[in-house]
């Protein structure tokens, strides 16, 4: 829904976060941003919003409208999930989105290969923030000897004091190996991943971690 239509009934909180809808200066910058609990959208024509749950509590922004391209368009995935967050999306997302709605958007931003596996495993994936873990359902020793036998794969398990996860704000403390297959690398970890607005999550045996997808700069997701 655009800003106009819903300026009589513009949504104040997604979940503890606070919408701030400002007006933008004189110059025309209009960002969209977070600043501890509150997120600033700007009072403009072009904004659209639309709830991925009845309350609010996570939506999708758009600036620049649906029909416009390129940087023009920015896309904004924001509300509460432990605390607020604010992070932008690559725009091809809205495709699933506009086709599927909030289930099909879900859906889409989950790592493709974390879903397959838990297909295969029936074992669901834990998360924080925008990083995903599942457990293999092997010990370390089991892994690097599954790698050696069926792939022919040296597994090098390190013991890493703190490690940027996946390039990201989230920092692994404990185990950590890297294995090559035919598609695509898989990292595996065990230990203590902090991460900031997110609790530690604590992994006593190996998983397999992904990143959503559909991050306009990964590296700096919220």
């Amino acid at each position: 829904m655009r800003y106009l239509e819903m300026r009589g009934d513009l949504p104040k909180k997604a979940g503890a976060a606070t919408l701030d809808f400002y007006e933008p200066e004189s110059d025309g910058v209009r960002n969209v941003y977070r600043k501890g609990d509150v997120i600033y959208l700007p009072a403009f024509p072009d904004l659209e919003m639309f709830p991925l749950v009845p309350d609010w509590t996570t939506f999708l922004a758009i600036q620049g409208g649906w029909a416009a391209s390129g940087d023009k368009q920015q896309v904004f995935f924001g509300g509460t999930d432990e605390n607020p967050f604010l992070v932008r999306m690559d725009s091809t997302v809205l495709s699933g989105f506009y086709e599927g709605g909030p289930e099909r958007f879900f859906k889409a931003i989950r790592p493709l290969e974390i879903t397959q596996l838990e297909a295969k495993l029936k074992r669901k994936a834990r998360r924080q923030g925008d990083i995903f873990a599942l457990d293999v359902g092997y010990s370390w020793d089991e892994l690097t000897h599954a790698a050696d036998v069926l792939g022919g794969v040296q597994l090098q398990v390190k013991e890493l004091p703190a490690m940027e996860l996946l390039q990201t704000r989230h920092v692994l403390h404990g185990q950590y190996a890297r294995m090559h297959t035919r598609n695509h690398d898989m990292e595996f970890i065990s230990g203590t991943v902090v991460a900031p607005d997110h609790a530690d999550l604590e992994l006593t045996v190996p998983y397999v971690v992904g990143q959503t997808a559909f991050l306009y700069d990964p590296p700096h997701a919220d």
